[in-house]
Formats: C-alpha cells, sequence, structure tokens
C-alpha cells in the first residue's frame, strides 16, 4: 500500500508541531543564549514545511482524493513473497548468526536473496561472499563493534 503523499505531508507535519511542542520544555544552557530545545526546534520546523508542501503539493494535484494506492508489486503473489523476504532475512539472522557466525549467515542470507531476485549468479555470488567480510572487517576492526563469529572462532581476522 502507498500513503498518497498528502497523507505523508500530514504525518510529517503532525509529527514536527509533536517535535516542537515536545521540545520546548528542554532545560535552557546556563550562560548560553539558547537551550538544548533550538536543534529540536529547528528540525520540527523543517518537519511542518516539508509536510505542509507535500501536503499542499498533493492538494493542487489533479487527483487529490486518492489516499492510498496499491504499489505494482503488491499485485503479484511474488512481488508481496520477495517483499516478505526482507523480514524473513533478518529473522534467519537474528535467530542462526549466533551459532553460524556473521559471515556464513549473511553469505547465505545474500545469495537467497540474489537468487530470488533473478540477479546474475555471475555477479551475485562473489558479492554474497566479499560484502560480508568487507562488512565484517569494517564493524570489528575499524568501529570495534564485536560481531558473532559462530563456526569461524579460531580464524585469525
Amino acid at each position: 500500500m502507498k500513503l498518497s503523499d498528502m497523507l505523508v505531508g500530514l504525518i510529517f507535519a503532525a509529527f514536527g508541531l509533536w517535535m516542537f511542542i515536545a521540545s520546548a520544555g528542554f532545560p535552557a544552557a546556563p550562560g548560553m543564549a539558547f537551550g538544548s530545545g533550538l536543534f529540536p526546534r529547528i528540525l520540527a520546523v523543517g518537519f511542518m514545511v516539508c509536510g505542509a508542501l507535500l501536503a499542499g503539493q498533493q492538494m493542487l494535484s489533479s487527483d487529490p482524493d486518492r489516499w492510498f494506492t496499491r504499489p505494482i508489486w503488491a499485485q503479484s503473489l511474488t512481488g508481496c513473497l520477495r517483499f516478505g523476504l526482507v523480514p524473513l532475512g533478518i529473522l534467519f539472522y537474528i535467530l542462526v548468526a549466533p551459532h553460524l557466525g556473521m559471515i556464513p549467515t549473511s553469505a547465505l542470507i545474500l545469495a537467497v536473496f540474489f537468487a530470488l531476485l533473478n540477479v546474475r549468479m555471475r555477479v551475485g555470488l562473489p558479492v554474497a561472499l566479499l560484502a560480508p567480510i568487507g562488512v565484517y572487517l569494517l564493524f570489528s576492526k575499524f568501529l570495534l563493534v564485536p560481531l558473532p563469529r559462530g563456526l569461524l572462532e579460531g580464524m585469525p581476522f
């Protein structure tokens, strides 16, 4: 389901209004001309302005009454199954990665995703194998985020 620009704009404007009201009670910083609520209020005004512009643009368009439209991918069973792959992949990672490890689990998920999304295996398989290694090295060595090693516990990297 695709939400109309008017509905999305109204949601953003309402969120901006809520954020503006909530940040009004933030305490002032001692010795400063502005308090801790200044930046959230600036963001809130941006949300309200952009939301109002988006809703206004939809009102001026030729089809202002459509609040919901069904996206193209939702018109077929294959598209709905492909959409459901993402939460299933996340759930699979949460359940399997502590035991199998981040690299094999991610490689398996990517390989399945690429196969079901009709990515050429000549491109998809090397990416599915090398991308998790790159992500693992980036997070574990540079950002110092511990990721599950699983079966690769004894490996030197």
